[in-house]
């Protein structure tokens, strides 16, 4: 089976999509080949108006597959709009998508648990998506406060990362994120953002939809917690040493290890900081 992007940059005109997916079925099966193709078009976005959606966030795993967040209309009373599903895809993609970049489809949304995580997806390879812009363009800024923040994660399947974010604008009015990190390289990784500072989200009817800027007012977790100015794989393999108890081993600056903003080291710290460097999370107490 075939997977189509079409990539067209719009240069001129107007969309209006409205009911492109219905969130009734959400049907569980993977083709296994794909060809990926390319389409040009000419035309301009000026109005974005879809009822579902994709959002290009970054890379998953070590292979650094594309990640397209699936935005959906929420049914419930979550205190946002809208839900998604972090998918990724195994097919070949170009090498210019850009961190926001907003996909639509025409066809049925079909993706897979994958069967090790919790919150991870597999988008089915004969899905044709369509760029219309990117949220930078096509969707209205907010700059919100981050009232209140928790994390929840487990490093065996499933494994997950959940951060989420209580957001407040000026005016007092709530807003709500979450973002599981597990195994990903994001475009923009507020994972170590914490009560009082101030982030900037791409906003579509009312729900946070990406995270686009990120300006804190407290000293975050770096990395180096050898404390000798740069932050690389001696600390990783120093944190990995304490956290096993080897003898003889001292943090020179433990809160640069602090990933989690909780006030304590722990393997949750490690894997982010792995994931900061690009290394392999699986095992992440095993010596390097």
């Amino acid at each position: 089976m075939k997977f189509t992007m079409m990539f067209n940059k719009f240069l001129a005109g107007v969309i209006s999509l409205t009911s492109v997916i219905g969130f009734g079925s959400f049907p569980h099966n993977v083709a296994e080949d794909a060809v990926f193709e390319v389409q040009a078009a000419e035309s301009n976005t000026e109005i974005f108006d879809a009822e579902c959606f994709f959002v290009y966030t970054g890379t998953y795993g070590e292979k650094q597959l594309p990640i397209f967040e699936y935005y959906y209309p929420s049914d419930d009373i979550s205190g946002t709009n809208y839900k998604h599903r972090k998918s990724y895809f195994k097919g070949d993609v170009p090498n210019d998508l850009e961190y926001g970049d907003i996909f639509v489809t025409a066809g049925d949304v079909v993706t897979t648990l994958d069967e090790n995580t919790r919150n991870t997806y597999e988008l089915d390879q004969s899905t044709e998506l369509q760029i219309v812009g990117n949220c930078s363009e096509l969707m209205e800024t907010q700059s919100l406060q981050v009232v209140d923040k928790t994390y929840s994660g487990m490093t065996m399947p499933p494994v997950y990362a959940v951060f989420t974010f209580h957001l407040s604008d000026e005016n007092e009015n709530k807003y709500y994120y979450s973002f599981d990190s597990f195994g990903s390289t994001l475009g923009m990784n507020i994972s170590g953002a914490t009560e009082g500072d101030t982030l900037s989200f791409a906003v579509y009817k009312d729900s946070v939809i990406v995270p686009v800027m990120q300006k804190t007012n407290t000293d975050k977790a770096t990395g180096d917690v050898n404390d000798d100015g740069e932050f690389n794989i001696s600390d990783v393999v120093l944190l990995q040493k304490w956290l096993l108890s080897v003898p003889d081993t001292h943090l020179a600056n433990w809160r640069a290890g602090n990933f989690c903003i909780d006030d304590r080291l722990d393997v949750f710290d490690l894997c982010l900081m792995k994931r900061q460097l690009g290394l392999s999370t699986q095992n992440c107490t095993k010596i390097i």
